[in-house]
Parts: C-alpha cells; sequence; structure tokens
C-alpha cells in the first residue's frame, strides 16, 4: 500500500483504488483501507499530517 501511494505524489487516491490495487481481491472491504491507512500513520510517528492527507469524500493524498 505504502509504494501505491509513494507513487502517486500529490494525487488524490480513493479508497478503491487503493483496495483493487493492493489487496487484488473482492474478500475486503474500504475498513481494510482505513485500519490500513491508521496503522501507517501510528508507524510515521504522530507526524502523518506531514505526509498522508485525508481528502474527505475523495481518498487520500501524499504532499510533498
Amino acid at each position: 500500500m505504502c509504494s501505491q501511494i509513494l507513487s502517486n505524489k500529490n494525487i488524490i487516491i480513493d479508497k478503491h483504488e487503493i483496495l483493487s490495487k493492493v489487496w487484488e481481491s473482492e474478500h475486503y472491504d474500504l475498513n481494510t483501507v482505513t485500519t490500513s491507512i491508521m496503522r501507517l500513520r501510528k508507524k510515521l510517528d504522530n507526524n502523518y499530517e506531514k505526509y498522508i492527507k485525508t481528502v474527505h469524500g475523495r481518498g487520500y493524498i501524499l504532499e510533498s
């Protein structure tokens, strides 16, 4: 998932796109993406707002 976001800096990526490209399965739902983003942010030591931003109703963006 991290590479999916990193390769698309400054581009909004919606949850459906992340789900289909990372997990490539219909056995997961959008909560999988939300939970994974939350865990990734925790690993970034609460500096996630500098890196991964939520775009309400659209998805996520990695700002440079």
